[in-house]
């Protein structure tokens, strides 16, 4: 794992008030697979935090 970006492949720059978020320059970016698998299952926990929600408010 890398100690720049302790595997996340994203690197925060502040630049005073603001933060810049760049690609790992060890690691490069994040493979297309790995993203893909993140929003995934992303989406599967907003999913059942929608069901979960809307099985209260009835």
């Amino acid at each position: 794992m890398c100690e720049l970006c302790c595997g996340s492949h994203v690197v925060p720059v502040r630049i005073g008030a603001i933060i810049e978020f760049y690609d790992c320059p060890n690691c490069g970016p994040m493979p297309e697979e790995k993203f893909q698998k993140m929003m995934d299952e992303l989406e599967k926990k907003i999913k059942e935090a929608e069901k979960k929600f809307y099985a209260e408010v009835r």
